[in-house]
């Protein structure tokens, strides 16, 4: 899965010049937190004056505003030292070397991004021009959607010795009972053991864990019904 397959492309771009507290009215009326900050390339750009919204046509980014900047500006100071007040451009607290992602990049490769540098969003360029932005919880619903939750089906966790052909051989078992795997993913691995957490098209993932355990899988979850608590 790639950016471009979770972002959002109908993005609200802001002019620096924008008051910060028109910037935060409309956080409130959009229910957005975070808006990239587009500056004018040529004349030709499109601006909405009224709120200050700018097109990403022939527009550069310059930087990123989110509503924690906006709710800190009571011990923010300009470069003069004065204290950022609601009327001043959001230029002034703005985000200005901006993290950025491509289309293409796969997600968790962005969400490494997000995580290490702590940020809750980045927009997304392509030949320097704005195509959509990605956050934190874009992200959580490509999780939900890779583990399929919202499909029938059981969760199964399932540890497997750390050597090829394992994980192939725990499918096999599992098509054997005419069953199909939707999602496998991988939780956590050592030099000798990998878990395995996949969803299996079947509402009895009791029975399929004891068929499995009766072939010899080490099978996490779900637990046996009698060391249930």
């Amino acid at each position: 899965m790639l950016v471009k397959d979770i972002m959002t492309t109908n993005v609200l771009a802001i002019d620096p010049h924008t008051s910060i507290g028109d910037v935060s009215a409309l956080m409130e009326q959009r229910n957005i937190r975070h808006f990239p900050i587009l500056e004018a390339q040529t004349a030709k750009t499109s601006t909405n004056h009224s709120r200050g919204q700018r097109s990403p046509a022939d527009s550069r980014l310059v930087g990123i505003v989110s509503d924690r900047d906006i709710r800190g500006i009571t011990s923010r100071r300009d470069e003069t030292g004065k204290a950022v007040a609601l009327d001043d451009p959001v230029h002034t607290i703005m985000i200005r070397d901006v993290l950025t992602a491509h289309p293409k990049d796969p997600i968790e490769e962005a969400a490494k991004v997000l995580r290490e540098y702590k940020i809750g969003a980045m927009p997304v360029l392509e030949e320097s021009t704005l195509v959509g932005i990605v956050t934190a919880i874009d992200f959580l619903d490509a999780l939900v959607r890779m583990t399929g939750v919202h499909e029938v089906g059981t969760r199964l966790e399932v540890e497997l010795p750390n050597r090829p052909g394992a994980l192939a051989g725990l499918l096999a078992r599992i098509a054997s009972h005419n069953l199909s795997v939707s999602s496998t993913m991988t939780t956590r691995a050592d030099t000798e053991h990998v878990s395995v957490v996949l969803r299996a098209n079947t509402i009895d993932g009791h029975g399929l864990a004891t068929h499995l355990r009766q072939d010899g899988f080490t099978v996490l979850w779900p637990l046996e019904k009698h060391t249930l608590p």
